[in-house]
């Protein structure tokens, strides 16, 4: 499967189908990672698309939901991780065949099954909250993209009909996206982390730089805040906003995690004061 030189309508597309096969199991979701990046304004054109589920049930676990997905939707695939020990399956949506031109088929890498074709997927993670540390959010607090749009099949309480209801597409709020970024970015910054993850790094830094960016036109969306204010909130924070967070176990960690990158890259400065955190 190859997830490269996707577009981003085709993006959009695979954002759509995967909501709409969670919900046909009664399922919610929202975007985190590079697709929500992309709704605040990212330029950068997603590798993948990454859902939180949001009312996943005890029962629930990641490779479940994958399966019901995959079984939901015929355009999905289920291929078993090719990560040695690994017993994980990943999750594809297929996306039309791409005929290549006849005098450039020799560039290419075609399919066995076609030849003169190349064939594309977008790799889809579906995480629960607590894997990854990721948090548990609060719908009230979701960011809804009013330009996107997918078809919803969850009935309410008080009907029972088949149509679906067009929503607006869900991801995390701005600061929880953020502190996510920064997050990924120390364990892969570690020095024990796997190669394969010290390369991710400078993809991390030009996301955090380009979030820190997006920040400035989202006003006081883009600023993080607990109570009065985030730098008030040295010790473990308040409980009840652990959502903000991220992946960090308080905002003093958040907040240390923002001075290594500030001593590795300076000029961020002024972008983390403005945002709250520096």
């Amino acid at each position: 499967m190859s997830s490269s030189t996707l577009l981003y309508r085709e993006i959009q597309l695979v954002i759509q189908a995967t909501l709409s096969a969670l919900s046909k199991n009664d399922l919610e979701a929202c975007l985190f990672g590079s697709a929500a990046a992309a709704l605040y304004g990212m330029d950068r054109i997603p590798k993948d698309v990454d859902l939180l589920v949001l009312n996943a049930g005890p029962g629930h676990v990641d490779e479940e939901i994958k399966r019901l997905v995959a079984s939901t939707d015929p355009t999905f695939s289920l291929i078993a991780s090719r990560v040695v020990g690994a017993d994980h399956h990943v999750l594809w949506y297929n996306l039309p065949i791409i005929e290549t031109h006849p005098q450039k088929r020799k560039q290419t890498n075609p399919s066995e099954e076609a030849p003169s074709s190349l064939r594309r997927a977008c790799k889809v993670d579906i995480l629960i909250p607590g894997t990854l540390d990721i948090p548990s959010i609060p719908k009230s607090q979701l960011h809804f993209d009013t330009s996107s749009f997918f078809a919803s099949y969850i009935a309410d309480n008080d009907t029972t009909s088949s149509t679906p209801k067009i929503l607006p597409i869900a991801c995390v709020p701005f600061c929880t996206l953020l502190m996510l970024k920064l997050r990924a970015w120390a364990d892969h910054s570690l020095p024990k982390a796997p190669h394969v993850m010290h390369q991710r790094i400078p993809q991390d830094e030009e996301d955090i730089q380009e979030l820190l960016r997006i920040s400035i036109t989202l006003g006081p969306k883009g600023v993080i805040r607990v109570g009065s204010s985030v730098t008030s909130a040295g010790d473990e924070g308040d409980s009840g906003n652990v959502w903000m967070v991220g992946g960090f176990s308080s905002w003093r960690a958040a907040k240390r995690c923002v001075a290594a990158y500030v001593k590795k890259w300076p000029r961020s400065a002024t972008g983390w004061r403005d945002v709250g955190l520096y």
